[in-house]
């Protein structure tokens, strides 16, 4: 039929007599038909028209290497406060640096940087993508804090990487010593020596190595130690010097500063640079202690003899 038409809220929406309604604002309006006395409608809700206001880009990660990937994203945000993820229209910048798929997959190709961009109902977004070499490592180089060590000592060895862009860096590698019953190494890189020998401390990383040599030695322990005097056999008031001299297991020899006593300081003092001093007619032993061994000599005094008289006497 073609009943008389008509809308309830005519600011909302109106309808002509052939029945087509034109939504004119936000808000609902009932759309009622008349015909013979009866009547029926409809209820239009109308809304208002939401606009594309914004697109901003997001990326997984911003600073890539040659040949890494991430993915960017585009948020669109509406005249209504809405906010929704769209697939749009992807480029780069300089694509010598870096593509991007349709789908938003970022291909890092050469060190550098783009701007990523993607474009919508007429909006554009974008985000900058920084690309740099791969660094490979070139070498290794081994330090220690000492490379002569006696059974029981410990070191530290360090191992510093040297990169294709120049940078260097301590590292944590790998190590191995070459030979265990020498020295051994932690994973910490502390080297404990264990007996005589010589061993190659080795760090290890990314297919490159270093080393340093250790060498070891026996401990040296003192074995004896030998006094000996300028002079043994003093006059009162006279000085004389007592040296002191250790011998060592591994048959070396060297003169000390050892702890100088007088068995008799009435006799003979010593000082501790070791010079003796006589005071008076005896025997004192000068005495040397280091490192829990000892040593002496004896040092006699003799009273100073004077001439007291001259006497004169003839054959005839």
């Amino acid at each position: 039929i073609s009943p008389t038409w008509a809308s309830s809220n005519t600011s909302v929406a109106t309808v002509t007599t052939s029945g087509t309604v034109t939504a004119l604002a936000a808000g609902a309006t009932t759309i009622t038909a008349t015909s013979d006395g009866q009547s029926g409608s409809v209820v239009i809700t109308v809304t208002e028209l939401v606009s594309l206001l914004s697109v901003s880009v997001s990326a997984d990660a911003t600073s890539l290497k040659v040949g890494e990937t991430t993915t960017v994203t585009a948020t669109a945000t509406y005249s209504d406060g809405t906010t929704s993820t769209i697939s749009p229209t992807w480029v780069s910048s300089d694509t010598s640096v870096a593509t991007v798929t349709a789908s938003g997959t970022v291909t890092a190709l050469a060190a550098g940087t783009t701007t990523i961009a993607a474009t919508s109902g007429g909006q554009t977004g974008s985000v900058v993508i920084t690309v740099a070499e791969v660094v490979s490592l070139l070498s290794i180089s081994v330090s220690a804090d000492a490379t002569s060590l006696t059974v029981g000592e410990t070191a530290t060895v360090t191992a510093t990487a040297t990169y294709s862009d120049g940078t260097t860096s301590i590292i944590s590698p790998t190590w191995a010593s070459s030979d265990t019953s020498v020295a051994i190494v932690t994973a910490s890189g502390t080297v404990t020596a264990l007996a005589a020998g010589t061993t190659t401390i080795t760090a290890t990383s990314g297919g490159q190595t270093g080393s340093v040599v250790i060498t070891v030695t026996e401990l040296v322990s003192l074995l004896s130690v030998s006094v000996s005097a300028d002079a043994t056999s003093l006059t009162v008031g006279e000085t004389t010097s007592v040296t002191a001299t250790a011998t060592y297991t591994d048959g070396t020899t060297a003169t000390i500063s050892p702890t100088w006593g007088s068995s008799d300081s009435s006799v003979a003092t010593v000082s501790t640079t070791g010079t003796v001093t006589a005071n008076a007619a005896g025997v004192a032993t000068i005495t040397a202690t280091s490192g829990g061994q000892t040593g002496s000599v004896a040092i006699t005094v003799a009273e100073v003899v004077s001439l007291l008289s001259i006497s004169v006497s003839a054959d005839a």
